[in-house]
């Protein structure tokens, strides 16, 4: 049934134009996904480093941070905006993929995983930003909320929690 429905409606990865060969309500390709890779920096750097650091639109420090230091005590980021994270959040943003938010849950719930020793992961509270009132009627939906609850969900099974 899969073949067929592949045969009478092709598609191609929204990131490299490649054909999508299996039937997946996510329309990407299995080897841009494969792309996505965390970042891998040690638990100490995560601790002293400004959150505006680990994005390629600020390289540096923000100097607010660099004189008082950040008001947290440790940020977790899966992976640098950009690439195939970077189209799969605009995926979902913007082209209205809702289907991008399990991945980018997934995604969330491994970084949030990173935190486990520092405190119990299982008190982590998730809060989403909210979204901008037109955004919400444009888009429908709050793609950081989506994310988020998704995000919850994997760490509950992780855990092994209820």
């Amino acid at each position: 049934m899969k073949s067929l429905l592949v045969a009478l409606f092709p598609s191609d990865c929204r990131f490299c134009q490649t054909s999508l060969f299996t039937v997946s309500r996510l329309p990407v390709c299995s080897s841009c996904i494969e792309s996505i890779q965390p970042i891998l920096l040690p638990a100490a750097l995560f601790a002293e480093t400004c959150w505006a650091g680990l994005t390629p639109r600020w390289r540096r420090v923000l100097p607010e941070c660099a004189s008082e230091g950040p008001a947290y005590e440790r940020a977790v980021n899966f992976g640098a905006y950009t690439g195939a994270l970077r189209r799969l959040i605009h995926l979902l943003k913007y082209e209205r993929v809702r289907t991008a938010a399990h991945l980018l849950g997934q995604y969330a719930t491994q970084a949030c995983l990173q935190l486990e020793g520092d405190i119990d992961v299982a008190e982590l509270l998730m809060i989403p930003v909210p979204a901008h009132k037109l955004r919400m009627r444009s888009r429908g939906f709050n793609q950081a909320e989506l994310i988020a609850r998704a995000a919850q969900r994997g760490i509950e099974e992780a855990i092994g929690a209820s």
